[in-house]
Formats: C-alpha cells, sequence, structure tokens
C-alpha cells in the first residue's frame, strides 16, 4: 500500500501552553489587523490644453517617466551666434533644429523644433512650407514607406561636423555638456610638501600638444576630438594639434589650433621641439581620452588581477 504523507509529532503539553497564552474566550485567536499605509491621492490629468507663465503651450497628460519629463522641458541654450534663421516658406514658431537629423527626412525637408510649446516638440517642413509631426505622417502625404535602418541611425558627417564646431567653440563635449572634475586641491592633497612646490602656477605654463589624424570627418572621432579639447579648455590649456597634412583644413574648420605633425613619432618629436622653444615642459596626449582617473590606495601590492582588482574597486577615486 501507499506510505502515508509524513506528520510532525504533536507539540509537548508546556509548548501548547505556551502557544495557547493569551487565547480569549471562544476558543479562536484573533489577529493583529496590520497597520495599513495610506494611498496617495493622484492627481488626475484633464488632457486639456494648458499656457505656462510664459505663454507656451501645454497638454496635462498622464506620464510615467518624471525623469524624461523633466528633459522634455529642459531649456536648451542657444549656440554661439544664436539660433540659425529659418528659411523663408518654413511657418512662424518653429526654429531651426541643430540636433541629428533624422535619417529618413527626405531631401530638401527640414527639421524644426516648436517655439509654441512648453516641450521639445519635433516636427519636419515640407519645401512647400507644409508641417508635420510624425514619420507616419510624412510617409502618408509622400505616398510611400521609408524604409528601416535597424536600431541605429547612420553616421552623418556633415552634421557632426557642425555639432562639433558649436561644441568647441562653447568649451563643451559632442552632446554639449560642460565637462566636470574633481576639485584640483583634492587631487593635490595626496603629493608630499617637496612635489606641490613643482606643482605650475596655471595650465599656461605648459605645452600641451594633442596628436591626431583622419579624425575630423567621422562622427565617432569628431566626439573624442570634442571630449579631450573640452577637458583640456576647462583645466585652463590652450593645445595644439598635430595632424597629417590631408585633414589640416578639416581640423582647422573645427575651430582648433592645428599644424601639420606627420606620422606618429615625427609628430611627438616636434611638439617637443615647440615645447622646447616655448620654454615650457611638454604635455603630450591622445585624441580619444575620455577622462584621467587617479586611484587613492592600497594599489600596486597585489600579486594576481582578482585582488587588484578589489583594490581598485575599494579605492577612491578622482
Amino acid at each position: 500500500p501507499p506510505r502515508r504523507p509524513h506528520c510532525p509529532p504533536p507539540a509537548p503539553k508546556k509548548v501548547m501552553k505556551k502557544l495557547l497564552k493569551g487565547k480569549p474566550a471562544g476558543g479562536s485567536v484573533r489577529r493583529k489587523k496590520e497597520e495599513r499605509i495610506p494611498k496617495v491621492k493622484r492627481r488626475k490629468f484633464t488632457g486639456k490644453v494648458l499656457r505656462t507663465p510664459e505663454g507656451l503651450r501645454t497638454v496635462d497628460r498622464s506620464y510615467s517617466d518624471q525623469k524624461a519629463w523633466e528633459q522634455r522641458r529642459k531649456k536648451e541654450e542657444p549656440p554661439p551666434g544664436g539660433w540659425p534663421k529659418p528659411p523663408k516658406h518654413w511657418p512662424e514658431g518653429v526654429r531651426v533644429c541643430i540636433g541629428r537629423p533624422m535619417w529618413w527626412l527626405p531631401k530638401g525637408w527640414g527639421q524644426g523644433l516648436k517655439t509654441t510649446c512648453a516641450a521639445k516638440l519635433r516636427c519636419y517642413i515640407s519645401p512647400e512650407g507644409r508641417l508635420f509631426y510624425h514619420k507616419k505622417d510624412v510617409e502618408t502625404f509622400l505616398g510611400k514607406p521609408f524604409k528601416e535602418q535597424g536600431s541605429r541611425a547612420p553616421p552623418n558627417a556633415e552634421w557632426a561636423q557642425k555639432r562639433a564646431r558649436i561644441a568647441i567653440e562653447e568649451g563643451k563635449t559632442f552632446l554639449r555638456k560642460a565637462p566636470k572634475f574633481v576639485a584640483d586641491e583634492r587631487l593635490f592633497a595626496n603629493l608630499t610638501p617637496n612635489e606641490r612646490r613643482h606643482l605650475p602656477a596655471s595650465a599656461d605654463d605648459l605645452f600641451f600638444a594633442v596628436v591626431s589624424a583622419r579624425r575630423a570627418a567621422d562622427e565617432k572621432g569628431l566626439c573624442n576630438i570634442c571630449s579631450v579639447q573640452a577637458q583640456l579648455t576647462a583645466g585652463g590649456a590652450n593645445p595644439t594639434w598635430y595632424v597629417d597634412q590631408a585633414s589640416l583644413e578639416a581640423y582647422k574648420a573645427l575651430g582648433l589650433r592645428a599644424k601639420v605633425g606627420g606620422k606618429l613619432v615625427p609628430a611627438r618629436n616636434l611638439a617637443l621641439r615647440d615645447a622646447a622653444r616655448a620654454g615650457k615642459p611638454c604635455v603630450q596626449v591622445s585624441d580619444d581620452i575620455s577622462s584621467w582617473d587617479y586611484y587613492v590606495g592600497e594599489l600596486g601590492k597585489q600579486v594576481d588581477l582578482e585582488s587588484g582588482n578589489a583594490a581598485a574597486k575599494a579605492a577612491e577615486q578622482l
């Protein structure tokens, strides 16, 4: 016959007395009611069109991503020299969008942003001045769908060069963000008194050279150029870019101080000679540095990779 499932033995009388201690008359144990968390009363969204104090239109609709909602309403700073002037056939209340153009936008069409809305509302303008807000509406207007290009947009070197010029003139990264650093004193606090005596008074006392080639016509390369230039500029440096002959004019068009350096070794030697003529120490930098990090901790004493990584994680990163 099948075996019966295992049943635990009955509890001893002393244990039962403890369990039943405080049992109310009636033979049942009452459980305390759990404290209920008061529900937060959510605001009801009306879906109505409202006006901000500045007179901009906004729709009172629900949203789930607070950060994205704030980003859409973050005021974009105009580029140096102001916003580009829109073409004459564009409708009023639209400014030129300096962001990445949509890959599917037909030739002759423009991409703009509505200036009458509180959020960043992108729009597309036909050569005839017709305004559309969505890709599907443009497809319907043209009577044909656009071919899919995958999740990533194809590179756009012409737009990237314009964007890089703006970023370099502003002293910012390709995304028009100012680089952030830890205060110098936190870094210099790790130096000995003798080492601190050799610190330069300013970045102008050093000769900064960036060795580069064939980066000014590639979108990824332009991102790196903006990053390096922004970090050096934020630190008070005015670097000289040593580039190949074929790319010299492209680097200069970005607003960089550039000169022909040739290949890698000749470019480095030329930078050393220029620094010697200027009477300054030479600081040579690669053209794809994203950041400089300094680790404060017990480093360099580990004998294997695992313990070395653990020490780096535990160290203070500046």
